[in-house]
């Protein structure tokens, strides 16, 4: 009987550990989840910053190419 007895208490401490290890797996899937939530939002906001350099660099050129031409227009 003191097998059986031991058997079944280490049965019990497997399943306490399953149940801990599953509530820890849905805590950790949990995070996962918001991680991925984050990683596309941060995506989507590279992508814009992308495009307002893109945009910034062009208004530069072209307010260069004006100074440009106002300098070879007014008399030096």
């Amino acid at each position: 009987m003191e097998l059986l007895d031991l058997f079944e208490e280490r049965i019990q401490a497997l399943i306490a550990e399953i149940q801990k290890l599953r509530a820890n797996n849905e805590i950790l899937q949990g995070e996962l989840t918001s991680c991925h939530v984050v990683i596309e939002e941060n995506k989507a906001k590279v992508g814009e910053l992308m495009q307002e350099q893109e945009v910034t660099a062009e208004v530069r050129q072209r307010i260069e190419a004006l100074l440009h031409k106002i300098q070879n227009v007014l008399p030096q």
